[in-house]
């Protein structure tokens, strides 16, 4: 689902990273509204997936192996239209999720309160070449307006691995 949510960049209120006091404006103003990816345990929505921290404001991971489909149910929990448009792996026009005229597919700008079903085929053009490492990346975002809907969250990894070098869970 796309949610709302208020974001803290500074949670610790430090910078943890480098060391360096921050200045008084960003402590005293480090949070910002922010629409992110939040993964469920299933079609009901009601029931959040187990988050990993190490994320951040990213949307979950999704994983597959070469030969298979992805098949994510959407929900757009906030005001505005969005989807989920994925880079890497093959799809019909419904399941395109990229807003454009004349003629955007189904998927291209799920109205605020509904849900749409991306499916999407992960071709061997998908996942990693034998030169390359077991497992190759790519990102996902919403893409109606795709430059400010990145800039608020709405981005996300997509795994793809090779079925001849993964392990029995896929990975």
């Amino acid at each position: 689902a796309a949610e709302t949510t208020t974001w803290d960049y500074v949670p610790t209120g430090r910078d943890d990273i480098c060391g360096f006091t921050l200045p008084p404006p960003v402590v005293n103003n480090r949070t910002h509204t922010k629409l992110r990816y939040i993964q469920y345990t299933d079609g009901t929505f009601t029931t959040p997936a187990l988050a990993n921290p190490a994320l951040g404001i990213l949307g979950p991971v999704l994983r597959g192996v070469v030969g298979e489909f992805l098949v994510v149910t959407f929900l757009n929990r906030t005001a505005q239209p969005l989807s989920m448009h994925p880079h890497g792996v093959r799809y019909d026009k419904a399941s395109e999720g990229a807003y454009y005229r004349p003629t955007p597919g189904r998927g291209a700008a799920v109205a605020p309160g509904a849900k749409f079903t991306y499916v999407w085929q992960l071709d061997a053009d998908s996942g990693p070449r034998a030169d390359e490492p077991s497992s190759k990346g790519w990102l996902y975002h919403s893409h109606v307006l795709a430059d400010s809907e990145a800039n608020l969250g709405l981005i996300g990894a997509i795994i793809v691995t090779d079925p001849k070098r993964a392990r029995p869970d896929g990975t």
